[in-house]
């Protein structure tokens, strides 16, 4: 088996091919590329799995499988909603009536399965009516919505927050009649429809829909997972799916390219509603029961925030409904987390709103390195290239907005009436003179920023080739050091079991190996060293500036500035120096003491070795006899396989001739009757 941390390289010196394990860089490197990568396609897992650390964390004397399990299992109705609510997102719409929705198509069903059995008494014909009811209102309800917002084209929006207040009152309503209705009161408590024979041993196939359990795991879990796959693989690999995307992307241009956008909102309206219906199926099959006045509030809210979690973006064209799964989960998550921890519950939604935020953050912000290095050479904090040529740009736009100012106020001034002639004269003489002082500090400044970005573009241009080099010893010296453990690992293999040949070997190896490192050290410190601007440089920049500065206070500045970066200078220079010394001192100290440790270690190696040297000669001597008389014994068995293989040759011959005399006198016989017969 390959191992994953472990590459094949070549040493530089002679290109010798070798295995090594990889650097923790190039460990950093991949593992960010690994996590670039997945985060752009699937960063709703990554918030699931930080949600989810919190929680096991927030219950790590009690968790278990029965806990994690329950996340999805009190996401089922919600995350059946919010699939089809991705559906709608996906389009670039909104669907506010799910919750209201939700609510009515479950009281229809109920009253329809106690219709039937109170009329029938079949619970089998009473699942099936129930199952296909709940899936045909909320269809039907769907496709309301979905022919207001598609074939209408009203505003998703509107028509949704209309549909809303229409369906909970619809609900309401109904339970309402069927609780002044004789035959029917007894269905209903207050505001609570129950669902007839919803017990334990009561034959209510839909109960024992909502009770079977796998490993904990319950059926509705189990069909929640299985319906978000089938919408999954429906989104990604049907011509239907790439129409959602299409439309939701771009709608002008899918109905450009004979794309139906009216009708695919409408049909995705309709799917999304037929999934709020089988929800509600589940809802029943769970709890037999709904408050028509509660049941579904909020789960429009849920439902989006689940959509928003996995991954889809809400302005359509974007996303996964498969993240709806983690979407939801991590949003059910949060509500465990809050209990846990016993915040108080009225800060549920505060949390949940914050972290909505953030995930639509995550969605909108994207980081642009070219903006990012635009804005940093924008304050200078960067190299800018070429920026010589953009200070003589600069300059010009300003001299030619200045000339064009005084230019207007000469022009202004010229054909004043309230100034005489000589005040005319006068006036303009004052802004000319104003104009070549102006010009005159614009031109003083701007040639020594010039001068100075283009001493600094070729300190530039020098500090990237030295850096070049710099990077390129740091290289061989690493490679040196990956290739010395590479050819001791096997070195150790070739040399035992006498250690202080090895121990010799690696003495010689490892102090070639410190003379090299010192010696790129150093070599590296004398390049740094050259790196920036040099005192020469700087003498001339000063020097320069101080030919255009035609102000005392000015010089004194400039004096002071290039003061300042002279002494800079020469700590840096004095820096390196320190380090250099150091440098030398360490490697001379390193040296020694490994050099002695090391004599030490062969000096003992070689005591132990001289112990063991008549019993290795010994053990040689034994061995070799053995492998004497193994050959002996092989020559003997070999003989003694001649000698069987030679006696049993001549028994076959035996009894060849044997058997051919026995022959000859049996046809000789036989050829004696047949003449005496004749």
């Amino acid at each position: 088996m390959t191992n994953p941390f472990s590459i094949t390289d070549s040493f530089y010196g002679n290109n010798e091919t070798f295995q090594r394990r990889i650097t923790g860089k190039e460990f950093g490197k991949a593992t960010k590329g690994f996590f670039k990568k997945t985060w752009s396609k699937a960063n709703y897992l990554y918030i699931f799995l930080v949600v989810l650390v919190i929680y096991i964390l927030s219950t790590i004397r009690y968790f278990n499988w029965n806990l994690f399990t329950n996340i999805f299992s009190s996401s089922i109705f919600i995350g059946i909603v919010a699939v089809g609510m991705g559906l709608i997102v996906l389009l670039g719409e909104i669907d506010l009536s799910v919750g209201s929705m939700y609510a009515l198509s479950i009281t229809i069903s109920i009253i329809a399965y106690n219709n039937v059995i109170v009329a029938l008494g079949n619970t089998a014909l009473g699942f099936f009516v129930c199952l296909l009811v709940s899936i045909g209102t909320g269809l039907l309800f769907g496709f309301i919505n979905g022919f207001f917002v598609g074939i209408v084209k009203m505003p998703s929006f509107i028509v949704t927050l209309a549909t809303t207040l229409i369906f909970r009152s619809f609900a309401q309503y109904i339970g309402d009649v069927t609780r002044t209705t004789a035959e029917t009161s007894s269905w209903v408590n207050g505001s609570i429809l129950n669902m007839l024979n919803y017990g334990p041993g009561l034959n209510n196939w839909v109960r024992e829909l909502g009770a079977v359990q796998f490993a904990s795991i319950t059926l509705p879990t189990i069909l929640f997972i299985l319906v978000a796959v089938l919408i999954w693989l429906m989104t990604k690999y049907t011509k239907f799916g790439r129409k959602i995307y299409a439309v939701g992307s771009n709608p002008k241009a899918a109905t450009l390219v004979g794309i139906k956008s009216n009708w695919i909102k409408t049909l995705v309206f309709s799917i999304a509603g037929a999934l709020v219906g089988f929800a509600g199926f589940l809802h029943i099959a769970s709890r037999g029961n709904l408050d028509t006045s509660s049941t579904g509030n909020s789960y429009e809210l849920s439902a989006i925030a689940a959509v928003v979690l996995g991954g889809i973006a809400m302005t359509g064209g974007k996303g996964s409904i498969i993240g709806v799964i983690f979407g939801i989960a991590a949003f059910q998550t949060i509500d465990k987390i809050i209990s846990a921890l016993n915040l108080n519950p009225f800060l549920n939604d505060a949390i949940k709103g914050a972290i909505l935020i953030i995930a639509i953050l995550i969605q909108v912000l994207h980081f642009d390195k070219d903006k990012a290095i635009y804005f940093l050479q924008k304050f200078n904090l960067i190299y800018v290239p070429n920026k010589d040529l953009l200070l003589d740009a600069e300059y010009k736009n300003k001299v030619e907005k200045v000339e064009k100012d005084f230019e207007n106020k000469i022009n202004k001034v010229n054909h004043s009436t309230k100034l005489s002639e000589e005040e005319i004269v006068k006036k303009i003489n004052e802004l000319l003179d104003q104009k070549e002082t102006i010009l005159k500090k614009l031109n003083n400044k701007y040639i020594v920023l010039i001068e100075k970005a283009k001493v600094y573009r070729e300190v530039h241009d020098k500090d990237e080739k030295l850096n070049e080099e710099i990077n390129d010893k740091k290289a061989k010296l690493l490679n040196l050091k990956q290739y010395n453990t590479y050819l001791l690992k096997n070195k150790k293999e070739e040399v035992a079991p006498r250690l202080n040949l090895y121990y010799s070997y690696e003495k010689d190896l490892i102090l070639d190996q410190m003379k090299q490192e010192y010696e790129t050290k150093k070599f590296i410190l004398k390049l740094q060293n050259e790196l920036g601007v040099s005192l020469k440089q700087i003498e001339h920049l000063k020097n320069f500036a101080l030919n255009y500065a035609d102000d005392e206070s000015l010089k004194i500045k400039i004096n002071n500035v290039f003061e300042k970066e002279t002494t800079k200078f020469n700590k840096e220079k004095e820096d390196i120096k320190v380090r250099s010394a150091k440098l030398e001192e360490t490697y001379k100290s390193d040296l020694n003491i490994y050099q002695t440790k090391m004599d030490e270690l062969i000096l003992k190696q070689q005591e132990v070795d001289k112990e063991k040297e008549d019993q290795y000669v010994i053990q040689i001597q034994k061995d070799h006899e053995k492998e004497e008389l193994r050959k002996t014994k092989l020559a003997e068995n070999e003989k003694l396989k001649a000698e069987k293989a030679e006696l049993k040759k001549q028994e076959e011959e035996k009894a060849v001739k044997e058997k051919d005399a026995v022959d000859s006198k049996l046809n000789e016989r036989l050829n004696n009757i047949m003449k005496n017969r004749k």
